[in-house]
């Protein structure tokens, strides 16, 4: 008895026959294209969550040089530049926005000394600096979220000397385990 016919094995194909069915072709991208989807908002919030540490990095170091300055000058301090705190700025970043010498951006965040001169009411002090995440960089556009440290010298706050998150929309600061307006761990 013929093993072949026995088990079903199909007959040898010509040589037209050597490559892969329209059906196999179309399984196969229906898969990559369902992994794609599964895969592409996971990647999004990676980068995102990398940029968003990149910027509490040099958020940190602000906080750090603004102790520092205001050990060496007091509490009662003005208006603080970049350079007053002796900040160098990072390579991809410029001295940009209303007030030049007060806030750096590059093309996702905007980092600040002092919040007064981009319309808000709390000020900041050498030690409470304030990074803002902007749509396609643009710091006229529409604000996804903001960290923001609380100064060691705030006296109405219950979070003082911590890192926060705000967002209006409640979804960015769920990257950092915490809803808006509340610390950072």
């Amino acid at each position: 008895m013929n093993l072949k016919k026995q088990f079903g094995y199909p007959a040898k194909r010509g040589p037209l026959s050597a490559g892969f069915t329209l059906i196999e072709l179309l399984v196969v991208v229906l898969i990559i294209g369902i992994l794609s989807s599964v895969a592409l908002p996971q990647y999004t919030k990676a980068v995102e969550k990398s940029r968003a540490a990149e910027a509490m990095v040099f958020l940190r170091h602000l906080k750090d040089m603004g102790t520092m300055y205001m050990l060496e000058h007091g509490n009662n301090v003005g208006i603080v530049t970049f350079s007053d705190l002796g900040v160098d700025i990072p390579s991809g970043y410029s001295l940009s926005g209303p007030a030049t010498e007060e806030t750096v951006c590059n093309k996702y965040w905007c980092f600040m000394t002092n919040a007064t001169h981009w319309g808000d009411d709390a000020t900041t002090t050498p030690d409470s600096p304030m990074a803002r995440r902007y749509k396609n960089g643009d710091p006229d556009g529409e604000l996804f979220y903001s960290l923001e440290y609380i100064s060691q010298n705030s006296e109405d706050r219950a979070d003082k000397g911590q890192l926060i998150c705000t967002d209006d929309q409640a979804k960015w600061c769920s990257m950092f385990g915490t809803t808006s307006g509340n610390p950072i761990k």
